[in-house]
């Protein structure tokens, strides 16, 4: 007997269809990146935001998932934002690789105030 599928079940798996979309996007040219995601990705979000106004409807709007519903409602202009160009992408994961080593040094280097001590490095400083 397969497992009912829960509001939250149903929510992963559209934004796993919308990354599956987005993983083929990279290193498409911005147009070509725009029309996929209006012919793929733009049913996808459509179909997403009616489930979510529904859903809206029938659950508590202070339990977990009407918390989590009313705050993607309040967000979809932001959420679907990068629909409007081929340039931007989904998420912000490229800029958040790129400053890592910075978040996680600044944790490292927080009581580094001397040379003495800095110690040994745990990975390379060089970008």
């Amino acid at each position: 007997m397969a497992k009912k599928a829960g509001s939250a079940d149903i929510a992963l798996a559209n934004i796993q269809r919308l990354y599956r979309i987005e993983a083929r996007a990279r290193g498409m040219l911005p147009e070509e990146r725009y029309w996929l995601w209006q012919k793929e990705s733009r049913p996808i979000l459509e179909d997403f935001f009616n489930w979510l106004k529904k859903r809206s409807r029938q659950v508590p709007p202070k339990g977990l998932i009407g918390k989590a519903i009313g705050y993607i409602l309040n967000q979809w202009e932001r959420l679907t934002g990068y629909l409007k160009d081929g340039v931007h992408s989904m998420d912000n994961n490229a800029a958040e690789n790129v400053i890592w080593l910075f978040v996680v040094g600044r944790k490292n280097w927080l009581f580094s105030d001397t040379p003495e001590g800095v110690g040994q490095a745990p990975f390379s400083t060089a970008l």
